[in-house]
């Protein structure tokens, strides 16, 4: 039986947002497996926001049995101020009824992507010198940052911020390991555990 290898993989990252895209174009090639590589066997598409996603995506799983290749399905979610259990099920429960044997991750950003830069002080501000933000991780404030409104706190840090443009920057610095946002560790491992690293 011939071994499947990563060529013989196609991995299908589904976000709402470009925001999100933007950051994982630079952020995936960081801890993507050997094999995996973005437009080549690796995909990103984003929608128009959470409900684009969530009615794009029953067609999007009933195509992927039509692919020549196994196909790996990533899904990534803001929480926003809904119940990330429920927003995961809700996912689970579309992906059991049009795919049900389709390899998946479903992420959820707990509570926006933002989140996961504000696990990362250091990061921000080496991104925005001015804004001092590394000093501000000693505050219990910041000590989950999973519980926060990230792009909210980013604003109040500094003027400079834009969702687009931070994406685009914090990519190639954020750190991989030691992130405070407990979502974005899951985000990590989650990858590394499904992809095989």
């Amino acid at each position: 039986m011939k071994e499947v290898t990563p060529m013989d993989r196609r991995v299908e990252i589904l976000v709402e947002e470009r925001s999100m895209e933007e950051f994982l174009k630079g952020f995936l090639p960081r801890i993507l497996p050997d094999g995996f590589s973005l437009g080549f066997n690796c995909f990103i598409h984003a929608h128009e926001g959470k409900q684009h996603l969530m009615k794009m995506l029953p067609n999007r799983l009933r195509a992927y049995q039509y692919y020549p290749l196994e196909v790996f399905l990533i899904v990534i979610h803001d929480q926003d101020s809904a119940d990330c259990l429920e927003v995961k099920a809700r996912i689970q429960k579309i992906i059991s009824e049009n795919a049900p044997r389709l390899p998946h991750l479903i992420r959820i950003a707990c509570r926006e992507l933002e989140n996961w830069y504000i696990g990362d002080l250091a990061a921000v501000e080496q991104l925005y010198p001015a804004s001092k933000s590394a000093k501000l991780s000693k505050k219990a404030k910041f000590r989950n940052p999973d519980l926060l409104t990230g792009s909210d706190e980013l604003k109040m840090m500094t003027k400079e911020f834009s969702k687009i443009s931070c994406a685009r920057k914090i990519a190639s610095i954020i750190q991989i390991d030691g992130n405070k946002s407990v979502s974005f560790g899951h985000f990590v491992s989650g990858i590394r555990r499904i992809l095989g690293r």
